[in-house]
């Protein structure tokens, strides 16, 4: 009599995706890998989570990984490397039209941590649209600027954007790429944990492939990371995992330990009475990936990893899903930024 294997808990499968995606940072461990017949859930939870490019990357050249596995994140890293160098070669050439102008935009999020060298193969991150934050006297005139290189505007019927944080999001039918241009970093019920004015001060200038960009500092890109994903998101609320954005904190921390002023950063949460939101992110990052974060924040008592754990358990791939609807029946051209 043959027993059939229990299948993997989706919490099991969730955590383990995030120890191997997280292979690539210090300190390293030695990696448990899947067994033969639990490939497949994990590659689910990845592609469901656009950390599959990143998990080739940690995966890459390892002898104990399946062929058929090895081939699939291989093809998946060198197809998001293709697609974000050509996105970002039309990013580069709508910098230079903007500059023209006199106008300087800032890079935010993933795009940011691309050309910021966060991450070792820019391949590795899956970006969607590209946000530059501008500083608002300039965003009309920024507007302009695209729409003359043939950006289309792609509005939203669910947005009122004279009262939103950017403007109409501007596709770009050559390239492929899809920018919204921000005049303030945040939604606006969170504008108090960061102000546009302090992070274009603050910007620091980087190169990347002979090109010039410029990107938060250190502790702004972690305050957005935090705030966009947990409070903008609904994450923390929710008790729901975005793998992407908590690696990407989690790398930012490694990156950047004596940058980020986690003590500043207690203190903006402490004064919306968030508090609790960076201590559970921070608790949560640190037990997933294994990056110990500097700073002593304190923890809220809360168990946030045990509340994450009862909620995927519960409705991971049905809110996986129900975002990714959701995105596409807003701006059908979704499917065009995504595996």
């Amino acid at each position: 009599m043959t027993l059939e294997r229990v299948p993997r808990a989706r919490w099991d499968v969730v955590r383990h995706l995030c120890q191997l995606s997280a292979a690539w940072l210090p300190p390293e461990a030695a990696l448990e890998l899947p067994g033969e017949d639990e490939w497949e859930p994990l590659i689910e939870a990845a592609s469901a989570h656009l950390v599959t490019p990143v998990l080739g990357y940690a995966l890459r050249g390892r002898t104990d990984v399946p062929d058929r596995v090895s081939d699939y994140f291989d093809g998946v890293l060198y197809l998001n490397r293709e697609r974000n160098q050509f996105v970002l070669n039309g990013l580069a050439e709508t910098l230079k039209a903007l500059a023209a102008a006199g106008i300087e935009p800032i890079l935010l999020k993933g795009g940011a941590s691309i050309v910021s060298g966060l991450y070792p193969d820019p391949g590795m991150r899956v970006i969607g649209d590209i946000d530059l934050l501008v500083a608002e006297p300039q965003a009309q005139e920024a507007a302009a600027r695209l729409a003359a290189r043939g950006f289309n505007a792609v509005p939203s019927a669910s947005v009122t954007y004279g009262e939103h944080h950017h403007l109409v999001p501007q596709y770009d039918p050559k390239s492929g790429l899809t920018v919204e241009l921000h005049v303030r970093p945040l939604l606006n019920r969170w504008h108090e944990f960061l102000d546009a004015g302090s992070v274009i001060r603050q910007s620091r200038r980087i190169d990347f492939q002979g090109c010039e960009f410029r990107v938060p500092c250190p502790t702004h890109r972690a305050i957005h990371n935090i705030v966009h994903n947990q409070l903008s998101d609904e994450n923390h609320a929710r008790h729901r995992l975005d793998i992407r954005q908590m690696l990407e904190l989690a790398a930012l921390a490694h990156r950047h330990r004596d940058d980020i002023d986690w003590q500043g950063l207690s203190g903006i949460f402490r004064a919306s009475a968030q508090l609790a939101v960076l201590q559970d992110t921070v608790e949560v990052a640190e037990l997933l990936f294994g990056v110990p974060f500097g700073g002593a924040i304190g923890k809220s008592g809360k168990s946030p990893l045990a509340a994450l754990s009862a909620e995927i358990q519960r409705s991971d791939v049905n809110w996986l899903f129900d975002r990714f609807s959701s995105a596409v029946k807003k701006h059908p051209r979704t499917l065009l930024n995504v595996f």
